[in-house]
């Protein structure tokens, strides 16, 4: 579906030779669509009591396909592709806790297992390369998720996106401070197999 004409919030566009005019409305906790078949004399309203903002594009496309069929139409599918990855994406940032929890059990593990074997501990670039730098980098890509919570749109991304803002806040401090913490404890490590 093209975007059509737009005008004082409304969209005009086709579905099949079928006019059908819409318009939706945005807020944090409510989402609506409501569209028009004026040739046709029939309309719908779709209230959601839920909204995300990233989630809009998926439930206008829901909206478009709810018209298409009282149109008489079959919906078409979205004609941006990663639409239907959006609700997906969302429950990605679930992993992000589970795999610092897991990086840092990792870790932990990693350092028992020098300290109790100080010949598995590694030495010249590999130290530097695999268990010093390449850890960082994870943890410090997490960390740039805090970059947009500490700006000027704060509010409206805890208002209108409170669980991204909630797993930027909370694994991008642990990742901040996990990766001063877990290279220093490396360091250390490394540092005592040297001088022993």
């Amino acid at each position: 579906m093209s975007l059509g004409q737009y005008g004082m919030g409304w969209y005009i566009d086709e579905i099949g030779q079928t006019k059908l005019v819409w318009h939706s409305g945005i807020l944090p906790h409510f989402y609506a669509y409501m569209a028009l078949l004026p040739e046709q004399k029939k309309g719908v309203v779709l209230l959601f009591n839920a909204d995300h903002h990233w989630m809009s594009p998926v439930l206008t496309e829901v909206g478009t396909g709810v018209a298409a069929l009282l149109a008489g139409d079959q919906p078409q599918p979205a004609p941006v592709p990663f639409v239907g990855m959006i609700p997906w994406a969302l429950r990605g940032l679930l992993l992000i806790p589970a795999l610092q929890i897991a990086g840092v059990v990792a870790t932990l593990r990693l350092l028992r297992r020098w300290r109790l074997d100080p010949e598995r501990r590694p030495s010249g670039g590999r130290k530097w390369g695999l268990h010093t730098l390449l850890p960082l980098v994870p943890n410090l890509l997490v960390a740039l998720a805090l970059r947009p919570m500490l700006g000027k749109r704060r509010s409206y991304l805890m208002f209108y996106m409170p669980d991204y803002s909630w797993i930027a806040m909370v694994c991008g401090s642990f990742s901040l401070v996990w990766s001063f913490l877990r290279t220093g404890l490396v360091l250390r490590a490394l540092r005592k197999a040297s001088s022993s």
